[in-house]
């Protein structure tokens, strides 16, 4: 297909002071993707019939423009004028870097740190169908609720292109600062997908307001740098416990269910993970092969997508050099509304988890303790302090801003001659954290999965036991547990 020009018209306000700017166009551009074969989109995303085909297709703009409360109407102007599609109440803001912490009193490199580690991942916010009046970020259309698809004779299939998108967002892309997407989907997967750039100024603007910093402090935090960075856990907690060291290890598993979602085994299937062996390059079988050798991952390129013929190749070996995990209690610092800070009816128990290896270790902290259950994964979405989804849907994300603990951190360190360093764990491959509980046996412990360079596939599993002091806590916690909004909100089970 060949590649339209959308326009998109930008009216970029200041986010605290409320104050309006000149409304910009910036060219946005769908259906980038490489192509495969059979046609389709080298995509790790599970595509629709429609795909290519929807009315979204012939949008020649948007626009987007402030309320006056932070929140955004972004209203997509269509060649095709009896219908239309609108944004409302859209939390823009959401989707910018943002500290989640109170900065030094003048900012320094571990918050520049912050920042970049942010930027450069992945944080997407969708939102729903919903009608005028509806308090939460929805979308309003005229596009009527139907199937993707007419009948077109006995036997053949016609694309059904004014069919009702179920979920409409953006994306802060996670290549470079200020590139962002639109995407829309239906029920079976993705119908739309759209690129545009923010412009550098306006972003450093809008960034520089969201974290109340300065705007030349802010445009040097953003650009893409592998310099290591002091690390000063003491503006994120403090220290309440010490809980002691726990015998860290590798979690053996040798069966292939150690690729673990769905996501994680159709990124696999289609080869955007390989390891090399005597014979070439194959899809790894079990979850050890990753760092027993060099990896290969689809390279990611501008304008953010994957590539289908690059690859990018990383040494995982340094992550299998174990040697202990240390645990302690942590009282939060962290904060989603830290600008505008609320009084919070903190209910919830917090530690820290750092895994010790031969020359570097991984501090992931500001974790509840009643969260970390046998039920589900508790995620760590990125490196860097409260990084957001990457699939996030603004009914989640309302509540985990209103509702929800503390932000968590992560990160990759070295030692240093004055003390500790964070690494920019991007370039080494290392993207999420999952943590699991496992009751079951006489030692209870947590399950720690690494997830790798643009969440491919899963790296490694850790096995750390629960230290005695909280075995007791935790198994209450997973006796009474009940899954928060911001973990399980669906579409079809609240509104």
């Amino acid at each position: 297909m060949k590649a339209k020009t959308l326009t998109l018209a930008l009216a970029i306000f200041c986010l605290h002071s409320g104050c309006r700017q000149p409304g910009l166009e910036i060219p946005v551009t769908p259906s980038l993707e490489d192509r495969t074969a059979d046609g389709g989109y080298f995509n790790p995303n599970t595509q629709s019939f429609l795909r290519g085909r929807h009315w979204l297709e012939k949008t020649s703009s948007v626009l987007i423009e402030s309320n006056g409360d932070n929140l955004a109407t972004i209203t997509f102007t269509n060649s095709e004028s009896e219908h239309h599609l609108r944004l409302t109440r859209y939390p823009l803001e959401q989707l910018l870097p943002r500290l989640y912490y109170t900065p030094a009193s003048e900012p320094d490199a571990f918050d520049a740190f912050n920042l970049r580690l942010a930027e450069f991942s992945r944080n997407s916010n969708s939102v729903p169908y919903a009608k005028a009046g509806d308090r939460m970020a929805h979308f309003e259309t005229s596009l009527p609720e139907s199937v993707p698809w007419r009948l077109a004779g006995d036997y053949s299939f016609v694309p059904n292109p004014h069919t009702r998108p179920v979920r409409v967002g953006l994306v802060n892309n996670c290549l470079q600062a200020g590139l962002w997407e639109i995407t829309a989907a239906d029920r079976s997967g993705e119908i739309y997908h759209a690129w545009f750039q923010m412009p550098e100024q306006r972003y450093h603007q809008l960034v520089a307001s969201a974290n109340g910093l300065d705007e030349d402090f802010v445009a040097k935090g953003l650009a893409w740098s592998e310099e290591k960075a002091p690390l000063r856990l003491d503006r994120l907690r403090s220290v309440t416990a010490e809980y002691g060291v726990s015998a860290l290890s590798i979690h053996q598993q040798p069966e292939s269910r150690g690729f673990s979602s769905q996501d994680s085994r159709r990124k696999l299937s289609r080869g955007y993970a390989r390891i090399h062996d005597g014979n070439g390059w194959r899809t790894p079988q079990v979850i050890e092969e990753l760092t027993e050798g060099v990896v290969s991952l689809s390279e990611f390129v501008p304008p953010g997508k994957y590539d289908i013929n690059k690859s990018r190749q990383f040494d995982l070996g340094f992550l299998r050099a174990t040697r202990e995990a240390h645990v302690r209690g942590v009282a939060p610092m962290t904060d989603y509304n830290w600008l505008e800070p609320r009084k919070r009816r903190e209910t919830l128990d917090y530690i820290e988890l750092t895994i010790q290896l031969e020359d570097f270790s991984l501090v992931i902290g500001n974790l509840p303790l009643q969260l970390l259950v046998p039920q589900e994964d508790f995620a760590v979405h990125g490196f860097g302090v409260g990084v957001l989804s990457s699939g996030g849907i603004a009914e989640r994300r309302a509540y985990l801003m209103q509702d929800g603990p503390a932000p968590s951190y992560a990160y990759l360190v070295e030692p240093g001659a004055d003390g500790p360093l964070a690494l920019n764990s991007h370039a080494y491959g290392l993207e999420q954290i999952f943590i699991r509980t496992h009751l079951e046996g006489s030692t209870p412990w947590w399950e720690v999965t690494l997830t790798s360079y643009e969440r491919i596939v899963d790296i490694i599993k850790y096995r750390i036991p629960i230290p005695e002091g909280l075995v007791a806590d935790v198994r209450r916690s997973a006796y009474t547990y009940v899954s928060p909004l911001y973990f399980t909100y669906r579409d079809d089970n609240l509104r």
